[in-house]
C-alpha cells in the first residue's frame, strides 16, 4: 500500500520537464547576475583615483552566488538522471502485459530465494554484482521484483560497505524509479559520503513525500553539510581566500605609502609656504629699498641744486676778488692815504678765503653724498638680482619634485590598478610601467580599435610590434566571439629586434592571444627603391608573397607603419607602402601610420602619395589630431572609384 501511494506522487515526464526547463532558466538567471556583478566589480577597478584611496575587498557574495549554482549545477543533472530512468520506466509499461503472462508462469520471488532473497545474497556474496545480475537473467525477474532484491542487498551490505549499499539503492532506482526508492538512495548517499548527489536526489522528491523522524534528523544533517561543501568549493573555485588575503595585502602597502606621500607632499606645502612669506618679505623690503632710493634721489637733486648755488656764488665771489684785488693795486699807489681801509680790506679777504675753504669742503661733502647714493643703489640691484636666481632654484627644484613625486604616484596608481586587474582577469595590463605610460597613445589606440571594429578587413600587416599587436589581437578576439560571430581578419606583424620580438610574443601567450596574430621576426636589410636609393628594411618580402597568393582578389587590408624607428636613417618607413603595392596592387588598401607629427614621417606621406598616383590609383590623406598625429591614406583602385 505505500509503495502505490508514493507511486502516485511520482510526476508525470511532462511535468518533470517543465520543472527542468523552470531549473535551467533561473540558473541560467544566476549566472547572468553573476556576470553583471563582475562587470560592476571590473568597472570599479577601472575607475580613476580619487583625492584618497579607497580599496574594496571582495565581497563574499560572489562565493554564495557560485556555492547556489554549483548546487543548482547539481540538482540539475541528479533531475536528468531520475528524468531519464523515469521515461525508461515508462517505455516498459507498454510490454508489462506481456510481462505479466510470463511471470504466471514463471515464479520469479520464490527462485531468488523467496521474501529474504537469500539467493540474491549468496550470489552477491559468491561473485558480486555480476553474478547477481546474472541470476536476474536466469530467473527471467522482472525490473520491480529486481529493484526488491538489489534493495535488500543493500540494507545488508548498509553498514558494512556504504558506497556499495549506495550504489545498489541507485540501480534499484533506475529499475523502478518512484519516490520512496529516491528518497532511500539519498539517504544512502548521504551515508557513503556522497554528499552533493544526496542533496540533489532530496530536491528532485515531491513536496508531499512523507519522512521519519530519524530521516528528517538526518536530512537536516544533510542539508548542513552539503551547503558546507559547495561553499568550500566554491571558496577554491574562486580562489577567494587567496585573493582576499593578496588584497588586503596590497591595500596595506598602497594605505601605507599614500600616507608616506601625503606626508611629503605636506612637508613641501609648509616648504611653499615659508618661501611665500620669504618672498613677501622681500617684496616689502624691495619697496623699502625703492622708497629708500627714490628719497636719496631727491636728497641727491636737491644738494646738486645747493651745490650749483654755492658754485655761483663762489664764481660771485671769486669776481668780487678781483675786482677787490684791481682796487688793491689802486690802492696801494695810494698807501698812506688807504692805511685806514686796508684793514677793511684784509678783514675782507680772511672773510672770502674762509668762505672759499667752506665752499671746497661743500663740494666735497656733496661728491660722498653722490657717491654713496650711486654704492647705495647698486647694493640694492645687487641683492634683488641674488634674491631672484635664489627664488628662481627654489621654484625649479619645487617644479622638479612635484613632477617626480607626480610621477612616482602615477606609477603606483597604475601598478595597483595592474594588479587588480590582474586578480580579477588573470591578464597582465598593457602598462608600461617603467615609463608609467602606454607603449602607444591611448588616442591612436582607441582609433585603431575603431579601425578594426567599423571595416571588414581581409588581412591586416604591421611593421613594428609592440602593445599595438596585444591591441589588434585582442580586437580580433573579441569580435570572433562576440555573436553574430565572423570571420575576422588575417593578422600579421613583423619586428627587426629579437628582444622585442620576444616580448611581444611573451605578452601575446600570457593573454592566450597567440592564434590571433602571426608574428615574424624580420632583421632589417637593404631594400632599393625605384630611383636607385637603399633603404634598410624589414626582410618581409616572401611572408608578403605568400599573404598575397592566399588573398582574395577583392580583400581589403589594413597596413599599421608603426617602424622602423626614425633613429635608423632619413625617411626609414617609406619602403612600407612601395613593398605593399608590389604584392597587392589593385586592392583596397588602408595605410596608417604614426608620429605623425614629425616632418620626416610627413614628408614620407608626400613620397607615398606620389607612388600611389604613379601606380594609376587614387588616394585619400585624412589627418588624425592625436597626442602624436597620425595619417590614414585610403587607398582605392582607379576602375573601383570610376564605378
Amino acid at each position: 500500500m505505500h509503495n502505490e501511494n508514493e507511486n502516485n506522487q511520482t510526476l508525470r515526464p511532462d511535468g518533470l520537464l517543465e520543472v527542468n526547463q523552470d531549473l535551467q532558466q533561473e540558473n541560467q538567471l544566476l549566472l547572468t547576475q553573476l556576470a553583471v556583478l563582475q562587470e560592476e566589480m571590473e568597472r570599479q577597478h577601472a575607475l580613476p583615483p580619487a583625492a584618497t584611496v579607497r580599496i574594496d575587498l571582495i565581497d563574499d557574495h560572489v562565493v554564495q552566488v557560485c556555492a547556489e549554482n554549483l548546487a543548482n549545477a547539481a540538482f540539475i543533472a541528479a533531475w536528468k538522471r531520475n528524468l531519464a530512468a523515469e521515461r525508461r520506466h515508462a517505455g516498459a509499461n507498454g510490454r508489462r502485459s506481456w510481462w505479466r503472462q510470463l511471470w504466471q508462469r514463471v515464479p520469479g520471488a520464490a527462485r531468488l530465494g523467496g521474501q529474504g532473497f537469500g539467493k540474491v545474497l549468496a550470489a552477491y556474496t559468491s561473485g558480486g554484482v555480476r553474478a547477481v545480475d546474472q541470476l536476474f537473467d536466469r530467473c527471467m525477474a522482472a525490473p520491480e521484483l529486481r529493484a526488491k532484491a538489489l534493495t535488500t542487498l543493500a540494507r545488508s551490505l548498509q553498514k558494512e560497505d556504504a558506497l556499495a549499499a549506495a550504489d545498489l539503492a541507485r540501480k534499484a532506482y533506475e529499475l523502478e524509479p518512484r519516490p520512496f526508492r529516491l528518497k532511500w538512495l539519498a539517504l544512502r548517499q548521504y551515508e557513503a559520503g556522497v554528499m552533493e548527489q544526496a542533496q540533489a536526489n532530496l530536491d528532485c522528491l515531491p513536496e508531499d513525500t512523507p519522512f521519519s523522524e530519524s530521516e528528517l534528523r538526518q536530512v537536516e544533517k544533510l542539508r548542513q553539510q552539503t551547503q558546507k561543501f559547495w561553499h568550500g568549493k566554491a571558496l577554491q573555485l574562486t580562489q577567494f581566500n587567496e585573493r582576499q588575503a593578496a588584497l588586503r595585502k596590497q591595500a596595506s602597502e598602497t594605505l601605507e605609502k599614500t600616507a608616506q606621500l601625503q606626508q611629503r607632499v605636506a612637508a613641501l606645502e609648509a616648504l611653499k609656504s615659508t618661501l611665500i612669506q620669504e618672498q613677501a618679505w622681500l617684496r616689502s623690503e624691495y619697496r623699502l629699498a625703492q622708497q629708500d632710493k627714490a628719497a636719496l634721489q631727491a636728497e641727491q637733486v636737491r644738494l646738486q641744486q645747493e651745490g650749483a648755488t654755492l658754485v655761483s656764488e663762489m664764481q660771485a665771489m671769486a669776481a668780487q676778488r678781483l675786482e677787490l684785488q684791481q682796487q688793491l693795486d689802486t690802492v696801494l699807489a695810494h698807501n698812506q692815504a688807504l692805511t685806514a681801509q686796508t684793514g677793511v680790506m684784509t678783514t675782507q679777504m680772511q672773510t672770502l678765503l674762509s668762505q672759499q675753504e667752506m665752499l671746497k669742503k661743500l663740494g666735497a661733502s656733496v661728491e660722498v653724498i653722490r657717491d654713496a647714493g650711486t654704492a647705495t643703489g647698486g647694493r640694492i640691484e645687487e641683492a634683488f638680482k641674488r634674491q631672484s636666481e635664489e627664488l628662481l632654484k627654489v621654484r625649479r627644484y619645487l617644479d622638479n619634485v612635484v613632477k617626480n613625486e607626480s610621477l612616482n604616484v602615477t606609477r603606483q596608481v597604475q601598478a595597483f590598478l595592474g594588479v587588480q586587474s590582474y586578480f580579477a582577469s588573470g591578464e597582465l595590463p598593457m602598462l608600461n610601467s617603467e615609463h608609467h605610460s602606454w607603449a602607444i597613445d591611448m588616442d591612436l589606440a582607441h582609433y585603431l580599435v575603431e579601425l578594426i571594429e567599423c571595416n571588414a578587413y581581409d588581412l591586416v600587416i604591421e611593421f613594428g610590434s609592440g602593445i599595438s599587436t596585444t591591441v589588434v589581437a585582442k580586437a580580433l578576439q573579441l569580435m570572433q566571439d562576440r555573436p553574430p560571430q565572423r570571420t575576422t581578419a588575417s593578422f600579421v606583424s613583423f619586428d627587426h629586434l629579437e628582444p622585442y620580438f620576444q616580448k611581444t610574443l611573451a605578452h601575446l601567450r600570457q593573454l592566450d592571444l597567440q592564434s590571433h596574430a602571426e608574428l615574424h621576426l624580420a632583421p632589417l636589410a637593404d631594400w632599393v627603391a625605384a630611383s636607385g636609393k637603399l633603404y634598410p628594411f624589414y626582410t618581409c618580402e616572401d611572408v608578403l608573397a605568400v599573404l598575397a597568393r592566399q588573398m582574395p582578389a577583392a580583400g581589403r587590408i589594413l597596413v599599421i607603419v608603426d617602424g622602423p624607428p626614425a633613429a635608423i636613417g632619413q625617411h626609414a618607413r617609406y619602403p612600407a607602402l612601395p613593398s605593399i603595392l608590389t604584392h597587392f596592387a589593385g586592392r583596397a588598401i588602408d595605410v596608417l601610420m604614426d608620429d605623425y607629427v614629425r616632418a620626416d614621417e610627413k614628408e614620407v606621406a608626400q613620397m607615398w602619395l606620389a607612388d600611389i598616383d604613379a601606380a594609376g590609383q587614387t588616394a585619400r590623406l585624412i589627418e588624425k589630431k592625436l597626442h602624436k598625429d597620425a595619417c590614414l591614406i585610403e587607398i582605392r583602385p582607379a576602375l573601383a572609384v570610376a564605378q
